[in-house]
């Protein structure tokens, strides 16, 4: 299980969960992970982590590739991963 919070102007959080196999196969997620995201469940089941339909990136803007991904090191390695800040790229 993968989390994930968005904080909107009008000071509500959103809590994305996204709810992962351990190959990285996404086989449910919340209505707010669908905002986050900006795609509906439908478009996200079935999909990978290890190659996502959205498009990540760092705090400066910067590519954010899916190997860094908190959720693939966290498969990868069996440990968890903290502090990690994400962003989600939704060209306007």
């Amino acid at each position: 299980m993968k989390g994930c919070s968005h904080s909107t102007s009008d000071s509500a959080t959103l809590v994305g969960i996204v709810f992962q196999t351990a190959d990285g196969t996404i086989q449910s997620c919340n209505k707010d992970a669908e905002v986050i995201l900006g795609y509906p469940s439908e478009q996200l089941i079935g999909t990978s982590s290890f190659n996502p339909p959205w498009q990540t990136i760092y705090k400066d803007g910067s590519n954010f590739p899916p190997e860094a991904y908190p959720t693939i090191a966290s498969l990868k390695t069996g440990q968890p991963c903290a502090n990690v800040t994400m962003g989600i790229y939704k060209p306007g």
